[in-house]
């Protein structure tokens, strides 16, 4: 989960993340496993003078090489998946392969078609859906699930709003768990759930305009799973631009109520 986390992440939150939960223990494993790389590469380098082999360091490879792969052997059932260099590589083709099959799907529009969709109201009554997705919320904090403080006072006014009280997140990340609450993809059944489409797609083929507002970096329409999905809606905007961040050194990011504006439009 932590290496589709990042893959699925942009650098500027790896970067916070890093700089928020790194520790010394994780720094230093980092470190070993970055050296074990570099002094395999320059074993590579030197097979080619064996004159010039210097034993001390193929004997640092190995123990760098045991140290990475050790994890596999602690239960009495071996286990490949334990084995850091296999998990790595297994979760990058896993990822892209899901992120290929989405955006294939989207460019052969073979988002299977829901026969019957349709508002329940006539077509003379505008309606307008808002889903809000946020980070970092915790329902026990929140009034109309029965917190103390007044935190939710729009639902005593104007917005009464259907409130879920048996549901819970898929997953412990918030990436993951949109990709499974947006889409019919769920834990064992990941790649046939993405084929079925979207609550996006849903939505237009009942007839309405959709529309993905975002306050995430983005460096295109295929740059993550998130950002895949986000193109599933006709009017897909995101208020940061992941190249400010290099070629223009903005570091500062917007604030949510930046949307505002663009929610009025």
């Amino acid at each position: 989960t932590s290496i589709q986390i990042i893959l699925d992440s942009n650098t500027q939150e790896v970067k916070e993340f890093i700089l928020r939960f790194g520790n010394g223990k994780s720094f230093i494993s980092g470190l070993l496993y970055l050296l074990a790389v570099v002094l395999f590469f320059i074993i590579i380098k030197r097979q080619t003078a064996p004159k010039n082999r210097n034993w001390k360091l193929i004997a640092a490879c190995l123990i760098a090489l045991l140290f990475s792969i050790s994890k596999g052997f602690h239960t009495l059932v071996f286990d490949r998946y334990q084995l850091l260099p296999y998990r790595i590589i297994d979760t990058y083709i896993s990822y892209y392969q899901d992120l290929r099959e989405l955006i294939k799907l989207q460019q052969e529009h073979k988002i299977p078609q829901m026969a019957g969709l349709h508002s329940e109201f006539d077509s003379q009554t505008p309606e307008t859906y808002l889903v809000i997705i946020g980070e970092s919320v915790d329902k026990n904090h929140l009034g109309y699930y029965g917190y103390s403080r007044p935190t939710t006072p729009f639902s005593d006014k104007l917005i009464k709003p259907y409130v879920f009280r048996n549901v819970r997140a898929p997953h412990a990340s918030t990436l993951l768990s949109i990709r499974d609450s947006l889409t019919f993809a769920h834990h064992d059944y990941v790649r046939p759930g993405l084929r079925e489409g979207s609550l996006i797609n849903i939505f237009a083929q009942a007839g309405f305009k959709t529309f993905w507002l975002s306050n995430q970096y983005s460096q295109g329409k295929f740059d993550n799973l998130t950002s895949v999905l986000a193109h599933d809606a006709q009017v897909p905007m995101f208020i940061n631009d992941q190249k400010d961040l290099f070629l223009k050194k903005v570091t500062d990011s917007h604030f949510d109520e930046d949307l505002l504006p663009h929610l009025d439009n």
